[in-house]
């Protein structure tokens, strides 16, 4: 798993790359709350996510919450397929975890 970031005008722009599982997810939570805790708005790009569990689709859920209680944007401009089949795995609709964007 990798996590490239870039920030630019209060606009944090995140690309995860590789697994997106429980293995990962704790690492992941606090590069994910850090960025939102510095900036307004984010963008995920979720394309390159190879693998994604539960745990996957709840950091994801978890950090749109967050953005939204802090009046913040979090937006998805793409996900793979491994995401979207976590999604309905669990009985969810890709609306439901995702705010995708274009």
């Amino acid at each position: 798993m990798s996590l490239t970031g870039e920030e630019k005008q209060g606009q944090t722009c995140l690309k995860i790359e590789g697994s997106l599982s429980v293995y990962e997810v704790a690492e992941l939570r606090e590069k994910i709350l850090a960025y939102l805790e510095k900036n307004k708005d984010m963008i995920l790009d979720l394309e390159e996510v190879t693998e994604c569990d539960t745990a996957g689709i709840q950091l994801l859920y978890s950090a749109r919450k967050i953005a939204e209680e802090e009046g913040k944007t979090f937006t998805v401009t793409s996900a793979s397929d491994p995401v979207f089949e976590a999604i309905t795995r669990i009985g969810l609709v890709s609306s439901d975890v995702l705010n995708l964007g274009g």
